[in-house]
């Protein structure tokens, strides 16, 4: 659940980037299809990230090498957790 101000941020972040899909072609530095290619490699590049992130966290390496004090989700670099 996001708090007020996570809520506040996100609503501005995406009003920037709207307003930037929409000025982008009219300033006349790409062309519509670049947004929309844009758009695309970036949605692409969110689900491989999630899919990695599950693969990842699923293995046993990751599992061995995670410290007892970690947050769950966070990646873990096994040398900073034993103090090295």
């Amino acid at each position: 659940m996001l708090t007020r101000r996570e809520l506040l941020r996100s609503a501005a972040l995406a009003a920037l980037n709207a307003g930037m899909l929409v000025a982008t072609p009219l300033v006349g530095g790409h062309y519509f299809v670049d947004v929309i290619a844009g758009v695309s490699v970036a949605a692409l590049t969110i689900q491989l990230s999630k899919c990695l992130t599950a693969v990842v966290a699923a293995s046993p390496l990751a599992a061995s090498t995670r410290s007892a004090s970690a947050e769950p989700g966070r990646l873990v670099d096994p040398a900073f957790s034993r103090g090295v």
